[in-house]
């Protein structure tokens, strides 16, 4: 419906006093609708949405031209005015308004318009698909003049490699609002969506088989283990995996340590997904290898039981029989507390022995006495056989053949050749000298002996006090012997005797070559000696205070040996400041005892002489440097304090005591790599301790409080130690 704007008007025209009135006459202001259109909509000519006009008795005139005020966001919505202005016949001015809406019945665009994706997602497997199309994304209302966008950010959060969480940011914005800023909101929504990826598959692990050492300590032993595999089909086999041994070195996926003699349960968690654990347990067993000490009866005489085989009334032969336990006096074992067994052999079973009239007079033996981890050591007992009871006929000794105890090889241990090299023999022995990292050693003097030169030797120590005494054996029959309390501990030796000891020098390729060696032996003895040592650098220190805290294992013995430079069986802060020393000052030496070892072969059990078979024509011989951890070539120059101290920053632990001056209370700002003790001690300036104090700490940064508030006024030295750190220097108290 037009509006309609309507006056009446009644005309009196008065002449001197005459009245004439008009007719009635209707006057009107009539506006075009108000309307609405789409955001869309040409509003370049606002015509077309009618124009005002006004009505008199003359019929319809046009109103002109209106005044056009628009009302409009950044996106074109809101709305516009038409406004018409007409003077009436009685000179008064009527108006009109049209109202043009665009795209506002509907309202602005609100959060209600949006429909969020679920709040949390939970996806399993290793590298899940987290699109929007899988996860699910805002989805809205077209409402008015809106214009929506939308956008996320992703930020992962790593548990571990089978336990992460997404956290997914989405912002939905409305352009047409965000931009004018206007109206009664920003037209910017946001909504957080939580996406977990976990992995359940159980991981397959690859448990150590219980290991078993044996040791000459009879206290403790050093267990090197490989690390715990576990099988990296799923996900990549990045589990967390701690041990739970309180002799491991670390708490990592490698248990290897120093063990007590005895046997230690040590049990590995594999954590796995979101909490999932998984277990695995193996046993750790150290045996004291320190051999028993055997103290045998000296001598013993043994009566033949007789026999009267042909029923003459006269005994023609006889046997008596003993066993390897009438021999034991008092042995003792190697590490106490282990039970003992005794034989006529190194094998533990041969336990009696058989003598008959062959044996009549003294018969040398040797008693062997072991231990359940098989350590063995035996002793000599002198076995005199006798025929005086039994008055056995003809009841004489048999004698030994060649004169050598029935030995047809003369006595030779069996060589055919009798102990001499075959006629013509010759031999050549090469070999190849390398270093740790298989680099040849050029230089290097190889020494070959003999074995008619080298020899290992076997001594006794022994303490004797004389005794007689007799038994009645498990036979019933009474043997009396005379004996000593002789304890007979073998030691086997390597004694460098007269002879020719022939040298070669490795080349630059580290071979060596021994040729047409006349004497051909069953062993030779090769000696190494290095004069030329490897220059050590920033690079080793690295490493070695990576073994020092723990960030990379020691996992083989020439890892330990080229590691611990003090020569105390550990790698830790000690042998640091030892490699410390030797870079900053140019005559530093940390060798001690020794600067190298040898390894035969590679293996980490010899390591000194390396004794070799003549069959061989080629050996490979490992020289280890102490200290030499790093496979790069050498700086070969000392390094600066400045350059050391880089090298160390972030792997040890940092301290920091504030104020200073105090007046009462110390601060001590703590930043430590693993959890343990911190210590703190003050000292006066006579040296007398006057305040200690000591915290559990947590890795990372905190702080510790201590109150200093009853010392006197002055200068004292304060000492901050860790488990992997120390400092020390001076507070005033004021």
């Amino acid at each position: 419906m037009k509006k309609l704007f309507t006056r009446v008007l009644w005309l009196s025209i008065v002449f001197c006093t005459t009245k004439v009135y008009s007719n009635e006459a209707l006057w009107s202001l009539i506006c075009p609708n108000d309307t609405t259109v789409a955001c869309s909509a040409d509003i370049s000519d606002l015509s077309k949405f009618g124009n005002a006009v006004y009505h008199d008795h003359n019929g319809y005139h046009s109103a002109g031209t209106p005044v056009v005020k628009k009302f409009l966001n950044g996106c074109g919505g809101g709305y516009i005015t038409r406004t018409w202005t007409v003077e009436d016949p009685y000179w008064n001015l009527e108006t009109c308004t049209q109202t043009i809406y665009i795209g506002l019945p509907g309202g602005l665009f609100k959060e209600k318009n949006i429909h969020w994706p679920p709040k949390e997602v939970f996806l399993t497997g290793c590298d899940p698909d987290t699109d929007p199309s899988v996860t699910g994304k805002p989805t809205y209302d077209q409402v008015g003049c809106s214009m929506i966008a939308v956008g996320k950010t992703d930020n992962l959060y790593e548990v571990n490699a089978s336990c992460k969480k997404l956290i997914r940011r989405w912002k939905v914005m409305d352009w047409c609002q965000a931009n004018t800023g206007g109206w009664s909101q920003d037209g910017i929504w946001y909504y957080d969506q939580y996406i977990m990826i976990i992995n359940n598959d159980i991981p397959e692990v690859n448990c150590p088989n219980d290991t078993t050492i044996v040791v000459e300590d009879c206290n403790y032993g050093e267990v090197v283990l490989p690390d715990l595999e576990v099988d990296p089909s799923s996900c990549g086999g990045e589990y967390t995996i701690t041990n739970n041994s309180p002799y491991a070195r670390s708490k990592g996926p490698n248990a290897s340590g120093r063990y007590p003699v005895g046997k230690t349960k040590v049990v590995y968690t594999i954590q796995y997904g979101c909490g999932s654990k998984k277990y695995c347990e193996f046993f750790v067993t150290v045996k004291g290898g320190k051999a028993p000490t055997p103290i045998c009866i000296a001598e013993m005489a043994i009566p033949l039981m007789g026999r009267d085989t042909d029923g003459d009334g006269r005994n023609d032969e006889g046997m008596v029989q003993i066993w390897a336990k009438d021999l034991n006096l008092k042995s003792e074992p190697g590490c106490g507390g282990s039970t003992l067994n005794y034989s006529f052999s190194p094998d533990s079973i041969v336990m009696s022995k058989t003598f008959t009239c062959d044996d009549l007079g003294p018969n040398p033996v040797k008693m062997y006495v072991s231990d359940k981890t098989g350590n063995q050591s035996y002793c000599l007992v002198n076995v005199i056989i006798q025929n005086n009871k039994a008055n056995i006929v003809d009841c004489v000794r048999k004698e030994e053949d060649n004169g050598n105890g029935g030995d047809p090889n003369n006595g030779s241990g069996g060589d055919p050749n009798n102990g001499n090299p075959p006629a013509n023999s010759a031999l050549t022995l090469s070999g190849k000298l390398t270093d740790a990292f298989g680099k040849p050693v050029a230089g290097a003097k190889i020494g070959i002996i003999g074995e008619n030169v080298w020899k290992k030797t076997t001594t006794y120590d022994t303490t004797t006090v004389a005794k007689r005494d007799s038994f009645v054996n498990g036979s019933g029959i009474t043997i009396h012997f005379n004996y000593t309390d002789t304890v007979l501990i073998a030691k086997v030796d390597s004694v460098l005797t007269n002879g020719e000891v022939l040298n070669k020098t490795t080349g630059a390729d580290g071979l060596f070559k021994f040729e047409n060696m006349l004497e051909l032996k069953k062993n030779y003895l090769l000696k190494p000696e290095v004069s030329i040592l490897p220059v050590l650098d920033i690079e080793d220190l690295k490493i070695l205070v990576d073994y020092a805290f723990g960030y990379k294992t020691i996992k083989t013995d020439i890892d330990l040996y080229r590691s611990d430079l003090n020569e105390d069986g550990l790698v830790n802060m000690e042998d640091v400041d030892l490699m410390i020393k030797y870079l900053r000052e140019a005559n530093a030496d940390f060798y001690g005892q020794h600067k190298f070892w040898f390894n035969e072969n590679q293996l980490g059990a010899s390591l000194g002489y390396a004794e070799i078979s003549a069959s061989k024509t080629s050996e490979k011989i490992q020289v280890i440097f102490k200290g030499d951890l790093s496979n790069v070539n050498p700086t070969k120059e000392k390094s600066s304090t400045n350059n050391l101290q880089s090298i160390i920053t972030n792997r040890i632990d940092q301290f920091d005591i504030f104020p200073n001056p105090t007046d009462g209370q110390l601060n001590v700002n703590f930043n430590g790599l693993k959890e343990g003790v911190v210590g703190l001690r003050l000292f006066d300036q006579t040296g007398r301790l006057v305040k200690t104090e000591n915290w559990q700490a947590n890795k990372g940064e905190q702080t510790f409080k201590t109150d200093v508030s009853t010392l006197l006024p002055g200068i004292y030295f304060y000492q901050v130690q860790s488990d992997y750190s120390a400092y020390s220097g001076k507070i005033i108290k004021q």
